[in-house]
């Protein structure tokens, strides 16, 4: 997606309308932050929550085959443990006090105060990302047909039924290997 920076930033100059930037689509922030939030389950990033709400507030919705898509570019194994483990996790994890400190220091003081500063709001910010969370764990299933058997390139993962193999693992395995009952080729 093109945008012009002049559309957000009206201090600039004459002649910026005619520059467009690349940007990502909303739906495409959001399956980035779902997929980066269960990622870093060993440290959690704040922001990645206040995200998730801040977009789910303005409509965005969770498109879970660019999140298949996107599964590639973060190579995740044992999505569905993650996406559980998490799930349960979030209401800890909102009301813990380093959640807070970090979100008082990115935040200006009026939205902090609006917001996090007001014990209810902690409940809804769990709630909103459970519910993501939930939807994705919901309709992930296998992943849809043109990329199950996706030929892949050298140094990517294979997907399987039963999760990734690794390229390292393939190295080992040779050109020809068998994994969960499964054959897989390699470049």
């Amino acid at each position: 997606m093109l945008q012009s920076p002049a559309k957000h930033y009206d201090f600039l100059p004459d002649g910026y309308e005619d520059i467009f930037v690349a940007v990502q689509a909303p739906v495409e922030i959001m399956a980035d932050k779902l997929l980066a939030f269960l990622a870093s389950s060993k440290c959690v990033r704040s922001r990645d929550i206040w995200d998730l709400a801040w977009l789910d507030q303005k409509n965005t919705k969770v498109d879970i085959s660019l999140v298949h898509k996107k599964l590639y570019d973060f190579r995740e194994n044992a999505l569905q443990q993650k996406l559980a483990s998490m799930i349960l996790r979030v209401p800890e994890v909102v009301s813990n006090q380093s959640f807070l400190d970090e979100m008082k220091r990115v935040l200006p003081l009026q939205t902090f105060e609006r917001t996090l500063g007001r014990s209810q709001f902690s409940s809804y910010l769990s709630d909103t990302v459970t519910r993501l969370l939930v939807e994705v764990q919901t309709n992930l299933g296998e992943a849809p047909e043109s990329e199950r058997f996706r030929m892949s390139f050298m140094n990517e993962p294979v997907p399987l039924k039963t999760g990734w193999i690794d390229p390292r693992l393939q190295a080992q395995a040779g050109p020809v290997g068998l994994c969960g009952g499964i054959d897989f080729l390699t470049d």
